[in-house]
């Protein structure tokens, strides 16, 4: 029996994507660090990608387990956030899905009962001193159960900012999670954005609520960052990391490109994967030939049958008033010459090197962002993110803007006004493609991501309460 220290993390997700799942495994591997076994249940339809992949994951000593029973070859449970949200059973393929509006009080009570089962498996060969919770889910019922029968405290963190909305979709649903709540010894949140949302919901757990910002890999404040001077090249690359989802703005991001192209020579890197890589890609040959109708026609088509009403609307208006502003829907066939290379999924290392060598990286989200780690990442590199100024992107800024008090160059935000979203997008690219002054910030950007986000310390803050010792 290991009789090391044990915390379980479950993760309402699977652990082989960005955000979250990045906070998870680089919480995991801290805790490792201090001492602990640490046993991750994660949502994942693909258990040969987390045992034959740890490496590529990064998990160092990190346990995964996962359940082999008569129903499934993984755990599984309800995900909050996203549009399919399913239960699966059966098959990793998800060959039987339902919507969680559709799922019985049995069905999930059959879903809680494998997973509580699973964790007095994991209990009995190692005792729980400690349980996680990554997102509001079935696995918070899961957790308040097995901690209140087994005396095991557990603890929430919330990361969305579409929170109250989700929830409130299902009030079956909601009644779960807010019994599961009561349970809880604390709820950690990323910042006062999803604080603020948070408590529109639960407004009773307020003395609960602490917030604790996401930390960054050890190995971004490792590592020397690339001079400012071998960056400095004719030749200059803006970055995207994230998924790849129009949600994000992307095809925002994209329409922009024929006419920086006029001006600059540069490349648009993007690594990530999502579910509207293959239409972006697709459709991108429209814009390197300067048929901007046609591409929004394109946009208009498709998003019309992947969005409700609402999310159409949100993801169209910004692109119809870019073209009309600059008359680009009237232009004839025109040629440009569009540098973009798809990255796909790339390793932390991957990432280091991306951020460094780019003059900038930049963030569309359309939708609001909790607390976005693409930007504390790409901070610990030494390069900033152009984004816009809304959600928690806002506060993050606020608290850089008063590290960098003595800078006169703070004009990388792009003001929340929707409908002329694309025309400051492309203003403040332009400008800073002109010059090379957020380089010139690096140091400072690599000092305030050390002195807020180093997990060593963040980690401690999780674990750590009044009536609580870390085993360090």
């Amino acid at each position: 029996m290991d009789y090391r220290k044990h915390i379980c993390l479950l993760h309402s997700y699977g652990v082989d994507g960005s955000g979250s799942s990045v906070y998870t495994i680089d919480l995991a591997n801290e805790l490792v660090k201090f001492g602990y076994r640490v046993s991750v249940i994660c949502h994942e339809t693909r258990l040969s990608h987390l045992k034959n992949n740890n490496k590529q994951l990064n998990l160092k000593n990190v346990h995964i387990p996962y359940c082999e029973t008569r129903k499934s070859e993984f755990v599984t449970v309800f995900s909050l956030f996203t549009k399919n949200t399913f239960v699966a059973y059966d098959r990793p393929e998800l060959s039987n899905t339902k919507p969680i509006n559709e799922a019985s009080h049995d069905e999930i009570m059959q879903h809680t009962d494998e997973i509580y089962k699973f964790l007095n498996y994991l209990n009995c060969k190692n005792p729980i001193e400690q349980i996680l919770v990554n997102h509001l889910s079935v696995l918070n019922l899961v957790a308040s159960q097995f901690g209140k029968k087994n005396n095991v405290p557990f603890k929430t963190i919330v990361h969305g900012t579409f929170l109250e909305y989700a929830i409130n979709r299902n009030l079956y649903f909601k009644k779960l999670v807010t019994y599961s709540l009561e349970q809880t010894s604390a709820i950690f949140v990323l910042n006062e954005s999803v604080k603020s949302r948070f408590l529109k919901t639960f407004d009773r757990f307020t003395e609960k609520v602490k917030i604790v910002p996401p930390g960054l890999n050890q190995t971004y404040f490792d590592t020397n960052q690339v001079s400012p001077q071998v960056l400095a090249s004719e030749h200059k690359v803006i970055s995207y990391v994230g998924r790849i989802s129009l949600d994000k703005g992307l095809h925002c991001l994209l329409v922009i490109l024929p006419l920086l192209s006029l001006k600059h020579k540069f490349t648009l890197k993007i690594a990530g994967d999502g579910p509207d890589l293959p239409f972006l890609k697709d459709t991108m040959n429209l814009l390197s030939q300067g048929r901007f109708r046609e591409y929004y026609e394109k946009c208009e088509e498709y998003i019309g049958e992947t969005r409700d009403k609402d999310i159409a609307r949100l993801l169209l208006n910004p692109l119809k008033n870019y073209l009309a502003k600059y008359e680009l829907n009237k232009l004839n066939t025109i040629d440009f010459e569009l540098n973009v290379d798809w990255l796909g999924h790339l390793s932390k290392q991957g990432l280091e090197k991306l951020y460094k060598k780019s003059e900038y990286n930049v963030l569309t989200s359309l939708v609001p962002e909790a607390h976005p780690l693409v930007i504390c990442e790409a901070l610990a590199c030494g390069t900033m993110t152009i984004a816009k100024n809304f959600s928690g992107i806002t506060e993050l800024y606020s608290d850089l803007d008063d590290y960098l008090s003595g800078s006169e160059d703070k004009d990388y935000q792009i003001e929340d006004d929707h409908t002329t979203f694309i025309e400051e997008l492309f203003k403040v690219c332009d400008r800073y493609l002109q010059k090379n002054t957020l380089k010139e910030l690096s140091p400072q950007l690599k000092e305030f991501a050390k002195k807020s986000y180093s997990w060593s310390s963040l980690a401690r803050k999780i674990l750590y309460s009044e009536n609580e010792t870390m085993f360090v």
